[in-house]
């Protein structure tokens, strides 16, 4: 679930994100084409961008940041089950 307060202590190693960090960015760089790791998208900043830590921007996301959206959410069930 990416927001503000977890993309920073994920962009800077923080805490026990900045632990989960590390994982990822392993399976991130060293694996590029896995899907078991979706960034959820809850919020975006006032450009209306995603807010995510820096290591996931080119990942493909499910934007959940507005009211709900049936269609992103039925994306992110759809990964999910089929993986």
């Amino acid at each position: 679930m990416c927001d503000s307060s977890y993309t920073k202590k994920a962009n800077t190693r923080v805490g026990g994100v900045g632990t989960e960090s590390e994982i990822i960015i392993t399976n991130v760089y060293g694996q590029p084409l896995q899907n078991k790791i979706i960034p959820i998208i809850i919020e975006k900043d006032k450009c209306n961008i995603p807010v995510v830590p820096t290591y996931l921007k080119s990942k493909y996301g499910v934007d959940l940041s507005d009211s709900f959206n049936e269609y992103e959410f039925n994306k992110l069930l759809k990964d999910i089950l089929e993986n």
